[in-house]
């Protein structure tokens, strides 16, 4: 007898599959799991609630999607800073700020989405649906570089965990599962590696020049317009389906109905006010960043984009000056290798090299990602950040992307405390090859001589990239060195402990000094309050972003929203993560865990009390100081902090359930308990 019922063995795009309460729990499972991990503004009460109360909130959903009656409701804003070198200036207010050049234009947030569980569950329930379909088109990230041109694997960010068979060709997505997206860090050496090793493995002989070509897509998830990605996802289904020659099931048109309706969303009208603060002045309608399945769908919108441009490998665009020898991508990120035949004007055409491709890549771009009837709404490349540099420059065995794959073969064990120092010296040299790549990138060069930018860093991995890289193993390290350490021991008359805490320490303030030239890396900031959680580190973050929050100048929204962003974020860590590891080891006491703490409580404290303070930060703010058991007094009126609320009522020992159902107050008691 079958495990598997055989209506679940592979899941087809209808409407009765995506109404299914089986395909919507799994999908629930997943949606779970990566909100709980990856999205740290999500309230976890809410999520807390959605498990206890789920047979019933399946049905209900179920009925909704049966009856044509599903509708998305708003997100929610949470404004984050952009990726971008700050700098210290003291004719600044707080003297901390975006570096910027005169002619730049001001600097823009990140718009984040808030999406509820239901909406969250549904827009994955679609995903399972389609995933085999999807994944298949893009190929096997795991097929070697060197042949995966010739499998059309050209996508490698945002894949999702698959199985593969029939010679790499159909994948399968395990959706009973909670694993969705595949690891990072394979897919993006995978990634990282393949430029160069075409590129190295060229013959073209002594007469051209071969050059790895670096773009970058301009908001991409912003301009993704959702009629036209439905209708990719229909023509890829069809494809699917003809290619699977029976072994799956037609779409039906009723299905396509409810991924128009489960994709499309609207902000909150509280958040409309906040559209300047975003590019263009306005708050996209594209997928939100923030859905688990967008970045799944947005891989689908460029399916043809990526077809066209890998069917150029091994010739000649007509009418331009390079040969196409590969392409790749990574999300928004886009790599190609090039060649052009040398002659005595190619130095000094770069320039001019650069926009030949822009162009070129540009009309294939607005070709396959332009709205029927909506010109102008394609998306552009930026092309501001289009490099291209020479195999001579970066083709050689010492290029960051071996030395991050170097380090994570020497983490990944088994090691002792020598392998680990000189795998946390690699990690602290990659850190300041990131700070200065990121220094390098904005700076200003002034005129048009080729020897200005001579030694400019060439980096073929992002800096914000690196610096994650680097300041999570670099903690990992630390922590395997100090289970491999005899406490009791000494070295050159100090003691091992003392010496392992200064290292600590000193690791720690690197890493704060990392995220403060780069606040959008706030993980990293988490990293070294984690490592070493006392009130000595806090102060000067601290410090920092009150500057921003007591600015009273007009223009001083931007830097507000960055500081609430880092607030809120270090709330949540508060609760769940800082200080956790410190408080087990008995035997190495490291900072003052307890007084971190009480210095954190006070500034949750402080900033609940500032009455523009942004939900996101009330809901973190108040759910640490429940976490410390202090009381927090909330507002009334507002029905995002409904459970936050309860939570406080039973840290003061009162029952509360006047805007939440019974149900939903025991789970926020277990919570509180």
């Amino acid at each position: 007898m079958a495990v598997v019922d055989s209506r679940y063995e592979k899941l087809s795009p209808q409407a009765k599959v995506l109404q299914d309460t089986v395909v919507l729990a799994q999908a629930w499972k997943k949606t779970h799991t990566f909100v709980r991990r990856h999205n740290w503004y999500a309230d976890v009460l809410e999520l807390d609630a959605s498990g206890v109360c789920l047979s019933e909130n399946l049905i209900e959903w179920s009925n909704a999607i049966a009856a044509g009656e599903y509708e998305t409701s708003a997100a929610w804003l949470v404004p984050a800073p952009k990726n971008g070198l700050w700098c210290f200036k003291p004719e600044s207010k707080g003297g901390w700020q975006p570096r910027r050049a005169e002619h730049d234009q001001a600097p823009v947030l990140r718009p984040l989405a808030h999406i509820g569980v239901r909406e969250q569950t549904v827009a994955t329930a679609v995903m399972l649906c389609l995933a085999d379909c999807i994944e298949s088109a893009q190929g096997d990230t795991s097929i070697p570089v060197e042949k995966a041109a010739a499998q059309n694997v050209f996508s490698y960010g945002n894949r999702l965990f698959c199985s593969w068979t029939k010679n790499h060709t159909v994948a399968s997505f395990p959706w009973g599962n909670s694993n969705t997206y595949s690891r990072y860090f394979q897919d993006y050496q995978q990634y990282v590696e393949r430029p160069l090793a075409v590129a190295k493995s060229l013959n073209i002989g002594g007469d051209s020049k071969v050059f790895v070509v670096s773009m970058d897509l301009t908001a991409f998830y912003d301009n993704i317009d959702i009629p036209l990605l439905v209708n990719k996802l229909e023509a890829a289904y069809e494809n699917f389906y003809v290619e699977q020659n029976g072994d799956r099931q037609r779409a039906d048109s009723a299905f396509w109905e409810i991924v128009r309706r489960s994709l499309s969303f609207r902000w909150r009208d509280d958040d409309l006010a906040l559209a300047p603060l975003f590019r263009g002045g306005k708050l996209p309608m594209g997928l939100p960043q923030g859905l688990v399945a967008s970045g799944f769908f947005a891989n689908a919108y460029l399916l043809e984009f990526d077809r066209e441009i890998g069917s150029f490998i091994d010739r000649k665009p007509r009418g331009r000056s390079f040969r196409v020898h590969d392409y790749c991508r990574y999300v928004d990120d886009l790599r190609l290798v090039i060649s052009v035949d040398s002659d005595e004007d190619t130095p000094s055409n770069v320039a001019k090299l650069r926009g030949d491709i822009s162009v070129w890549v540009q009309g294939i771009l607005k070709k396959h990602t332009t709205p029927s009837g909506v010109s102008g709404a394609h998306l552009r490349l930026n092309e501001e950040k289009t490099q291209l540099e020479s195999l001579v420059e970066i083709g050689t065995e010492s290029g960051i992307g071996a030395r991050m794959k170097t380090l994570q073969h020497q983490l990944s064990g088994p090691f002792d405390l020598d392998s680990l120092r000189q795998a946390e010296i690699g990690l602290n040299g990659l850190l300041s090859l990131a700070e200065l790549g990121l220094i390098e990138e904005e700076k200003q060069v002034q005129g048009s001589l080729r020897l200005a930018t001579l030694a400019s860093l060439k980096h073929e991995v992002r800096d914000d990239t690196l610096t994650r890289f680097s300041a999570y193993r670099l903690v990992r390290s630390l922590r395997e060195r100090r289970r491999m350490t005899d406490l009791t021991g000494s070295i050159e008359g100090e003691s091992t402990a003392d010496a392992l805490r200064h290292e600590f320490q000193s690791a720690s303030r690197r890493l704060v000094s990392a995220w403060a030239m780069n606040p959008s890396l706030v993980q990293v900031l988490r990293y070294a309050l984690d490592l070493w959680p006392s009130p000595e580190l806090l102060e000067p973050v601290e410090q920092a972003l009150m500057s921003k929050l007591d600015d009273s100048q007009q223009n001083s929204e931007f830097g507000r929203r960055v500081a609430y962003y880092v607030l809120a974020d270090m709330f949540k860590a508060g609760a769940t993560e800082t200080g956790r590891e410190s408080k087990r080891d008995l035997n190495f006491r490291i900072a003052d865990v307890d007084s971190y703490r009480i210095a954190l409580a006070n500034l949750a404290s402080r900033t609940l009390g500032r009455v523009e303070a942004p939900w996101y930060v009330q809901q973190q703010a108040s759910l640490f100081l429940a976490s410390v058991g202090k009381t927090a007094t909330l507002p009334q009126a507002a029905p995002e902090l409904r459970f936050h609320r309860a939570l406080h009522s039973f840290v003061q020992a009162k029952s509360y359930a006047k805007d939440i159902t019974v149900e939903e107050e025991v789970v926020v008691a277990l919570v509180g308990h």
